[in-house]
């Protein structure tokens, strides 16, 4: 049976049922579309992060287990590589702007707070070692003197704030 009037012949248009959700309801449906959307956006971010740090931790797991000398090998590479770069980029940094006398002093200053470091982590790595051997005394003796060193650098550390 076809759709049409006696006396125009088209065809009647289907009336349009007004579907509109409360507006309650849908700005509730949109709360959780961004809800969602945000939830989605962390967990993309999340996995994302997990991908690029297993880039790393996975290597350096297999060298630490299957090649532990040259493992060592890199790590204190890293570690003296991630010292001396700072170090290295403000003396750069003050070849360019400081005078002749200037400069003397501030890379004597460097020189000295890096040799100072390097020789309380050099105490500290002792004492654990000779620890780690079994010889009490001398890891106390190393520790006695990371200890002093630790003082005598706070105290001059809090003169130079003062």
């Amino acid at each position: 049976m076809q759709n049409f009037t006696a006396k125009q012949e088209k065809p009647l248009k289907p009336q349009k049922r007004n579907l509109r959700l409360p507006r309650l309801f849908r700005d509730c449906l949109l709360g959780y579309g961004w809800f969602l959307t945000f939830l989605g956006k962390v967990l993309l971010f999340l996995f994302s992060l997990l991908f690029s740090i297993s880039l790393i931790v996975i290597p350096l797991w297999y060298l630490s287990t299957s090649y532990p000398t040259f493992y060592g090998y890199l790590v204190a590479g890293i570690l003296g590589v991630s010292i001396l770069i700072p170090f290295f980029l403000r003396l750069f940094k003050a070849f360019k702007s400081f005078s002749k006398e200037e400069l003397h002093q501030r890379i004597g200053t460097r020189m000295r707070s890096t040799a100072y470091f390097l020789m309380e982590l050099f105490l500290l790595l002792g004492a654990f070692r000779f620890y780690q051997e079994g010889n009490l005394a001398l890891a106390i003796g190393f520790s006695a003197v990371f200890l002093f060193g630790l003082g005598v650098g706070f105290h001059r550390y809090h003169e130079k704030e003062q």
